[in-house]
């Protein structure tokens, strides 16, 4: 708590000395009276007019943001603005000096930036081509600026005349825009004390600020989107252990990882096979489960003021998702394992739209249909955990699951008791598990310290607890496709996931 607290208060003075005396903007034309920015929206706000005088008359400028963009860093159409603000536009000036001459101080991006370092340019791809990217003129059209607040699921939106008006959260643009954001799929070590644990790579290092992934899923260098998974055929060792256990008592796993079976009870660990995630979906009321992962604010009770309606995550792509493996191991004290994830709002939710006539700058907008209810979908994921050696680690395991808002984050430390596995033996210089499930020796019970990771503003999902002596496959089937494998799924309570060995070698 001391180190969340020490995070607020230095972000509280930077605010106080940074914001004008006037704490409040109001917006000037606005279809909610009541809508006002917050401090910290407020410095947004500001990068945004900037922003937007700056993509009015520089070409080039709208060219970078563009082909950045496209290019998919962190595996969604965000601009980091570090990464840009040395590039050369019109008159060989850098984005950086170019846009510090549009605040009345100079000094005034440096303030904002060190408010908020993963500051980003978010290009969306809105429904039906509308806009997107590939798709931008940069010639012709000039886009307008929306805000990520802190205080508010509604967008304001300001357009190149200086006019600003405020969306609904069912409401998408059909026209061209582009998002001032955070960026949550990376930490800056201004405000992250995890920083230097991470080995991810660093993507900014200049002007004492140093900016990386808090996960390897989100770098396209390192990864291709295997976690994003097409079909694929079920390991046949896997079938076997559900062939051999489908009437005899025993474990899958024990096959899968030991080759244990009814008629040879020991074995050595094989390390082909590693635990997977697979095969998430929200659950629930399509609608409430949108909400709460949408939800941009980090207050759960910011969902109770969208007067009913639908928010529609139009201005943050891809949705991250923090997975958290919680384990005890042979160690005294064991750190959890901290996976990520991104998934497409397509990819987990169909949400009808209508066409609707806008008078703002005269073009058409989409509605959330509410006529027709909200699909929930299951998508295909590829989450590498663990090799489960039952002589190394506990038998039962926790996963929880957290939609990423923000990733200012600290460590939390606590004990409990966990079950280990005892039918071990040496025979032949090799560790053998002797004995199907527990054995004759039982098991024994160990108190481990875990260190768990916590991140005020995310929206958690819940956590489920997989044993070892779950069963993976849980029943078979044909269709008109051919034979098909049911496997175990865990609930949170706000989704739905699988736990599969998958052969790894």
């Amino acid at each position: 708590m001391r180190k969340c607290f020490k995070v607020s208060l230095v972000i509280l003075i930077l605010l106080l000395f940074f914001v004008s005396c006037k704490k409040q903007h109001e917006l000037k034309e606005f279809s909610n009276p009541s809508f006002k920015y917050d401090e910290p929206s407020s410095l947004k706000r500001e990068f945004g007019l900037a922003l937007l005088a700056g993509l009015t008359e520089s070409k080039l400028l709208r060219t970078i943001i563009k082909e950045e963009a496209i290019k998919m860093f962190n595996g969604d159409y965000d601009v980091l603005f570090y990464t840009i603000a040395d590039l050369k536009i019109e008159n060989n000036k850098s984005v950086y000096d170019f846009l510090s001459g549009k605040f009345n101080s100079e000094k005034r991006l440096t303030q904002i930036l060190e408010a908020f370092p993963t500051l980003t340019i978010f290009v969306p791809s809105l429904p039906e081509n509308t806009f997107s990217a590939q798709r931008w003129n940069i010639t012709t059209e000039i886009p307008a600026v929306a805000i990520r607040t802190n205080n508010s699921n509604e967008i304001p939106l300001i357009d190149n005349t200086g006019k600003e008006v405020v969306l609904k959260t069912d409401k998408v643009p059909a026209f061209p825009v582009v998002v001032i954001k955070e960026n949550e799929r990376l930490i800056s070590n201004k405000y992250n004390d995890l920083f230097d644990r991470y080995k991810t790579r660093i993507v900014y290092n200049k002007r004492s600020v140093k900016i990386r992934f808090w996960d390897d899923a989100f770098d396209c260098i390192k990864n291709d989107g295997a976690a994003l998974r097409k079909a694929y055929t079920m390991d046949s060792k896997i079938v076997d252990a559900y062939n051999i256990y489908n009437t005899a008592d025993g474990w899958q796993r024990d096959y899968i990882y030991y080759d244990i079976q009814p008629a040879s009870t020991s074995g050595s660990f094989k390390y082909d096979f590693q635990e997977h995630i697979t095969d998430f979906k929200m659950l629930g009321d399509g609608k409430a489960a949108l909400n709460l992962i949408a939800d941009q604010t980090g207050d759960p009770k910011s969902q109770a003021g969208t007067g009913g309606y639908t928010l529609i995550p139009w201005t943050d792509g891809f949705f991250e998702f923090k997975i958290k493996l919680s384990v005890s191991s042979s160690n005294p004290v064991t750190s959890e394992v901290v996976k990520g994830v991104s998934v497409h709002p397509s990819l987990l939710f169909d949400v009808p739209y209508l066409f609707i006539a806008e008078p703002w700058r005269g073009g058409p907008m989409w509605l959330r249909d509410e006529r027709k209810p909200i699909l929930l979908r299951t998508t295909n994921i590829s989450i590498p955990l663990i090799n489960w050696d039952l002589s190394m680690y506990s038998s039962t395991m926790k996963i929880s699951f957290e939609e990423v808002d923000l990733t200012t984050t600290t460590i939390n430390t606590t004990s409990r008791t966990d079950k280990f596995a005892i039918n071990f033996e040496i025979s032949s210089g090799s560790l053998l598990k002797a004995g199907l499930k527990f054995g004759l020796g039982g098991e024994s019970s160990k108190i481990r310290t875990i260190q768990t990771s916590f991140t005020q503003g995310n929206d958690v999902l819940g956590d489920a607890l997989i044993n070892f002596g779950d069963k993976v496959i849980i029943s078979t089937g044909t269709d008109l496709s051919g034979n098909y494998f049911n496997t175990r799924s865990y609930s949170t309570g706000w989704c739905e996931f699988s736990v599969e060995p998958k052969r790894v070698q």
